[in-house]
């Protein structure tokens, strides 16, 4: 079963419908992914019983080298993170490079504008430091500006960090972030849903965020614009009831709007790391 489902991911070409479809005609997997209790999306809902579930004994056989370059973890193993199983929607096939024992620890995201003011490293090291001195993991996306840092950061301090990625590992996004995802890929961990061979698209970013959101305990945002995709990551923790911090900004600074608008809702305003440790301590 759980080869059938690597199967029928690897090859929907990173298309969610293509996948589900496949799914809903395999009544075995419909079945356990039913006793799960899992948040899926109305297209995926499905109803059977244990009278209704078909055995299927055909084998289904993926290129070697697949499993030879990377680790495949479905949500039926228990190196998948019980944090991600929770949320709604949660991918059913993960691929990685790297140590998946990270995936066990407990991890905040950071996240933030591609396009970052002089002071942004700075002020990531101020509230990220005390973070990775407490053992949490930090996860981003590997994108241009505050992920880039939060990763190189963390890898200086010796820390723990998860890069997810809005396409397969065969297209490295942003191609300038190649030798960073290699270094990830080495000492920490890459993980996306998609296939090797999906190219980055828009929209898979926009997916990928809430994997960024739902393996964390809290998300830090650190600059973000009115309008961009930290915001919607942020969004999407909020609606699966994380924390967020925002960190303050001038309000000359174009960057500092959208976290001053989710402080304006609700955000913790944070001032440095140690606001963040206290609260996420509390949490567990």
């Amino acid at each position: 079963m759980r080869e059938r489902l690597i199967y029928y991911h690897y090859k929907s070409q990173g298309n969610r419908q293509a996948f589900y479809a496949e799914i809903l005609q395999d009544q075995e997997i419909l079945y356990a992914l039913y006793a799960l209790s899992l948040q899926m999306p109305k297209k995926c809902l499905y109803q059977t019983s244990c009278e209704s579930v078909k055995k299927m004994s055909k084998n289904f056989i993926l290129p070697e080298d697949l499993r030879k370059e990377m680790q495949i973890i479905t949500i039926f193993d228990k190196a998948y993170p019980v944090s991600l199983k929770n949320i709604y929607d949660p991918p059913l096939v993960l691929y990685a490079k790297g140590d998946i024992r990270l995936l066990q620890n407990i991890c905040i995201s950071v996240i933030g504008t591609r396009t970052p003011s002089k002071n942004a490293y700075f002020v990531l090291q101020k509230m990220v430091s005390p973070l990775i001195d407490s053992k949490f993991c930090i996860v981003s996306g590997l994108a241009n500006g505050i992920d880039t840092y939060a990763h190189l950061f963390t890898m200086e301090k010796k820390g723990m960090t998860i890069a997810v990625l809005g396409s397969g590992f065969n297209y490295i996004y942003p191609k300038s972030n190649s030798r960073l995802a290699n270094q990830i890929a080495f000492s920490q961990l890459l993980l996306t849903e998609y296939p090797p061979y999906v190219r980055p698209q828009k929209w898979r970013f926009v997916e990928r965020n809430r994997i960024i959101a739902g393996l964390s305990i809290a998300t830090v945002v650190i600059e973000a614009r009115a309008k961009s995709g930290t915001l919607i990551t942020a969004q999407l923790a909020l609606e699966e009831g994380r924390e967020i911090f925002a960190v303050p900004g001038s309000v000359f600074n174009e960057n500092s709007v959208g976290c001053h608008r989710l402080i304006q809702e609700g955000a913790n305003l944070v001032c440095d790391g140690y606001d963040i440790l206290k609260i996420c301590k509390q949490m567990l």
